[in-house]
Formats: C-alpha cells, structure tokens, sequence
C-alpha cells in the first residue's frame, strides 16, 4: 500500500513538473521587477538575475517603463512570488535564438509597427464600415450589446500585431495571445513555435472572437503551432503549420508597416464617434495629405494601394457592392468624395477635433489572468 502511494506522490510530482515547464520562461539579462507600478529602477522590489526562470506569463500591457513608453507583464512569477516585469527582458527557456530589436514591437507612439494590412483599405473610403466583414464575428458579438458600447470601441487597430521576446498576440481588433516555445532565424523572417497562452480565463478561453481574416486552427490548450513570419518589404505575411514535418505552410494573414500618421488617420476614421456630430455620418475628418509613408512590398508594388491613388474609382464602387455587401454603395462613394473635398479645401490635421484624439489614445483595462481589452471610453 504504502508503495503504491510513493509510486502515485513520484508521478504525480513528474506530471506537475511537465506541467510547469511548458511555462517556463529564461531571464535574458540581470532584470528588474516590481511588486506594483509605476515601474522606475528606483523602486524595483528585486533584481531578477541572468538565466533565472520565471512562470505564468500574461499577455503584454502597453505602459510605461522608467517613464518611457513601453509594454509590461503584470503577474509573473518567480520564487513563488507575483511580480511586474518590463516585455523583451525575458525569452523561451530553451530557444537559442531571439528576434533582432528592429522585428519587436515598439510601444513608442511615434515609430512603425506592423497593423493587420486590411485596416489600409478604411482610408479608401473614410468609412470604418469596410472592415466589418473582416470582424463580423466581433462585430455580431458587441452588437448584442449595443446600448452600452459601439463595436469600433472595443480593440485597438494598432496593436493587431504585438511580438516580444516571450510572447506573440496576433489577429485584429481582438486577438489571439501565444507563449513562445522557440525561435528560429529563416530566409527573409523567422519560424517560431508557441502554444497558445493558457493564462486566458476559462470564462474567456470560449468567447475571445477571431477576426474573419485571421485563419488560425481552433484554440486548444497545450498545442504546439508553428509560425512563420516572412518579411516582404514593408509587408509581413504570416503562414503557420500544425506539424513542422508537413510540406506546406497555411495562409494566415498578412500585416502592413505604418507610421504614426497613417495611423492618426485610421484611428480617427474607426473611433469617430456619431453622437459628437450634429449630423451623424459614419466619415470622420482626416487629412490625407498628411500621409508621406504607404507601405510597399519589396518590388513596389502595394496590397492596397495609396488612398489618394485614384486610378481604380470607376470600378471602386463594383468591388465594393461585389465584396462588402453589408456596406451601403452610395456612403462608400460618397466617402471618395468627401476625402478629395476635404483635401482640396487645404484643411490640415489641426481640425481633428479633442475628443477624436481621446478616442484614438482610448483606455486600457487588465483583466484577471493578464487579458488585455483596449476600450475607447464613450461620453454618455
């Protein structure tokens, strides 16, 4: 008897250690850590040496680190202990290979980072309806509770793609969040294996919706994926496989590189806000003249293409019926129009009104188990 239950204490241990080192995580420098913000060296709780391991990582939070605009963790573990700690300080426990600087995520407002590339196509027409057959799933799912918020007031455009050195979060306005597992340097890009981050509460593990355009395989917890990030100018296309021994790669989805101002101009197409206008209209004010950026791919050519590019109008408003049926014709038009108005008239981006700069700015909410929701606040 008492043999079987030393036997039983033995497996047990040996399944809990598995358990664990599918979380675990290596310290890539001497790192501090906080036990609350803000997080300034001054008052770090403890110094995290080189090497040391570190578990039950969330999701990043895009906040501030020696008062430098950065992303975070809250809640990881280490000797037991709950603590804050600065993103890109930590990679994989086993990964030789990290990510070079310039593929990271910057949280710096002012720099490009890569946004889900079907975004471009809300400047084409100044109207942020284009995009719901991209989020229908998310769209339908705010909708059935409308009276409190809109479904462009839930998720953030610009953080539809967010890598660490520990972590990926990938889709569009809402997105799915993977631990790494391993890194590895290919031609024009990089595989890496990750497992979906399990830190997301069960109550949510089932309700977190996936952008339409985002083909991943169903979310199941412990699976290794495979995913492949190739770097096409400033075009980032993303395949994955289930089974590295398998020959062909899955189409996921494709980002695009932008800078601020692009930027600026969607976020105030999708966070416009119809109870702020004495006409209500789904077209904000945006200043396409202020854009000297478009992404390219490396031999020129553009996915989308530039909006004040207007070679392709007469068949605009055929594709447009012919892709976006739930979209009205005549408003998508009338969208081209407004925009050329407004850009003739010389009005520059000065004319954005506060509450419009609020609403792309938005709030941010840390939820139990490090999921992170982007909401940008309504005036009721």
């Amino acid at each position: 008897m008492l043999k079987r239950i030393f036997m039983m204490v033995i497996l047990l241990s040996a399944v809990t250690q598995l358990v664990l080192s599918e979380d675990l995580f290596r310290i890539l420098e001497d790192t501090p850590v906080w036990n609350s913000p803000p997080l300034t060296d001054s008052r770090a709780t403890i110094i995290i040496p080189k090497g040391s391991l570190i578990s039950s990582v969330p999701a990043p939070y895009r906040g501030e680190v020696n008062g430098i605009p950065s992303f975070a963790h809250t809640s990881i573990i280490f000797g037991n202990t709950s603590y804050y700690i600065a993103a890109n300080t930590f990679t994989a426990k086993d990964t030789e290979e990290i990510f070079d600087e310039t593929f990271l995520t910057s949280a710096d407002p002012q720099s490009k980072i890569w946004i889900n590339a079907y975004f471009l196509d809300v400047m084409r027409t100044g109207n942020r309806d284009i995009i719901i057959p991209h989020e229908q799933r998310h769209v339908d799912d705010i909708r059935a509770n409308e009276s409190v918020i809109q479904w462009y007031e839930v998720g953030a455009f610009e953080y539809s793609l967010v890598i660490t050195q520990g972590t990926i979060s990938i889709g569009g306005l809402i997105r799915d969040q993977f631990w790494i597992r391993r890194i590895e340097h290919i031609q024009d890009g990089y595989c890496v294996t990750v497992t979906w981050n399990t830190q997301i509460p069960d109550y949510l593990w089932d309700t977190l919706l996936r952008s339409m355009k985002i083909n991943l395989p169903e979310r199941r917890r412990g699976t290794v994926l495979y995913l492949y990030f190739v770097i096409d100018g400033d075009y980032l296309d993303v395949y994955y496989k289930e089974d590295i021994a398998a020959i062909d790669k899955t189409y996921c989805t494709t980002y695009a590189l932008v800078d601020f101002e692009i930027r600026q101009q969607i976020g105030g197409i999708i966070y416009y806000l119809d109870h702020y206008n004495t006409h209500p209209t789904n077209y904000a004010p945006y200043d396409l003249s202020k854009i000297t950026f478009w992404p390219r791919r490396a031999d020129g050519s553009m996915d989308y293409p530039h909006p004040l590019d207007r070679s392709n109008d007469s068949a605009l408003n055929r594709t447009i019926e012919e892709n976006y049926p739930l979209l009205n014709t005549d408003n998508a038009a009338a969208g081209l129009s407004q925009a050329d108005d407004f850009i003739q008239s010389g009005k520059s981006s000065q004319s954005l009104p506060l509450w419009a700069l609020i609403a792309i700015i938005g709030g941010v909410v840390v939820l139990a188990g490090g999921v992170v929701l982007f909401i940008v606040k309504r005036k009721r």
